[in-house]
């Protein structure tokens, strides 16, 4: 007896599945091109599986009560998950010049994957006059002594200590 010939529902499903690794390898972005899309913003920091990564981070000075004062901040994410972030690191911050000199530091407080701090500029050895003559260098640590790649931004001038 010979095989009846494959019906129309037949032939479809047969046609989607012989077209499926076709379209996986079609969709997507590559590695390569992710890397070179973000590399214009920004360098890529690729993680080590174990360390935390500094995802973003902001330094500004502003002037409270005739005091100058600055509030800096850091968004971090860890492998581990972000209760293993540690909760305070002292000298986290370091204040630079535009050389890389350091001029002052200062402590972090984590809560979860959000960093904060304020300091006095006289804790620091920072006036407010030209606060983008000058870098924040952020290192953030986690539970198990990790320590993230540095993330260094340009200090700003800001409104107050939400920034």
């Amino acid at each position: 007896m010979a095989a009846s010939p494959p019906t129309q529902a037949e032939q479809g499903e047969k046609m989607k599945w012989s077209l499926l690794p076709i379209l996986t390898i079609g969709c997507g972005v590559t590695e390569l091109e992710e890397k070179e899309s973000d590399s214009a913003t920004e360098p890529v920091v690729e993680s080590d599986g174990i360390s935390p990564i500094i995802i973003e981070a902001d330094a500004w000075c502003y002037i409270l009560e005739e005091t100058e004062k600055w509030a800096f901040s850091a968004v971090v994410e860890d492998p581990q998950g972000s209760d293993n972030i540690k909760r305070f690191m002292t000298d986290a911050v370091e204040f630079q010049d535009l050389g890389g000199g350091i001029i002052g530091s200062s402590a972090i407080a984590c809560e979860g994957g959000d960093c904060t701090g304020t300091a006095s500029s006289s804790s620091i050895n920072l006036g407010c006059t030209t606060p983008e003559n000058f870098n924040a260098k952020f290192t953030i640590e986690d539970e198990d002594g990790n320590i993230s790649e540095p993330k260094t931004v340009n200090c700003r001038r800001g409104n107050g200590v939400g920034g």
